[in-house]
């Protein structure tokens, strides 16, 4: 296992206009994707921001009952919430983190990019919330022999 590259970093707001603004008009973000909807038990709109070599994601939880909900209540102007990095196989990749005994929370299963994801529990992952993506056109792309 060879780390990657950062994809992304994840971040809750209370606020996904509030926090557009300040990504556009502070820190000049020139690349803001449409925010969207994730389907599911999430209940989130995500929004993905060009940093020129990653990204940012934007997390804004739309009900109480939404896994992000929390991470509001607890920090009300918003919080890192994950960090993301590549890796090329993402069977390969959680089955290495298995073997050092670190506990897989949920996945691999299809995120918001539309790629595999898992992620690993903070405490096996020097206190972070670690995010694994396999690129599109990956070994395990979900969408690999469908026309674009």
């Amino acid at each position: 296992m060879k780390l990657g590259r950062i994809n992304h970093i994840g971040l809750i707001t209370e606020s996904m206009e509030k926090s557009l603004a300040f990504y556009r008009d502070v820190m000049g973000a020139e690349v803001i994707h449409p925010p969207f909807e994730m389907g599911g038990p999430d209940g989130a709109a995500i929004c993905f921001i060009e940093t020129g070599n990653s990204q940012l994601e934007l997390i804004q939880p739309l009900t109480p009952a939404s896994p992000f909900h929390q991470f509001i209540a607890q920090f009300p102007t918003g919080k890192q919430h994950h960090i993301c990095y590549e890796v090329p196989d993402i069977h390969e990749a959680k089955g290495y983190f298995e073997s050092k005994g670190c506990r897989i929370l949920f996945g691999p299963m299809i995120g918001a990019h539309g790629t595999m994801i898992f992620f690993v529990h903070p405490d096996d992952m020097d206190g972070v919330l670690t995010e694994f993506l396999e690129p599109h056109g990956g070994p395990n792309d979900p969408n690999k022999g469908h026309a674009a």
